[in-house]
């Protein structure tokens, strides 16, 4: 995958957790409950990592991106 085709989809991932905490709503997302206090657990975690991480965090899948945020925790 070429760079920017990642960071688009980095950003895609971030945007969408951070549009559950901004509507208060949880939303299904590839078959997995997002729920408002999860999105905010990983925006939260994903603000702290460095740029390295970031990547690593988001190339994840959704529900393996939650479990990993709430165990950090």
């Amino acid at each position: 995958m070429s760079e920017t085709l990642e960071a688009i989809i980095e950003s895609d991932k971030i945007e969408t957790f951070r549009q559950i905490v901004r509507e208060k709503q949880y939303q299904e997302i590839d078959g997995v409950t997002i729920d408002m206090q999860t999105a905010n657990l990983v925006c939260n975690v994903y603000d702290k990592l460095n740029e390295k991480n970031r990547e690593k965090l988001m190339n994840l899948p959704f529900h393996v991106i939650g479990r990993l945020c709430w165990d950090l925790v």
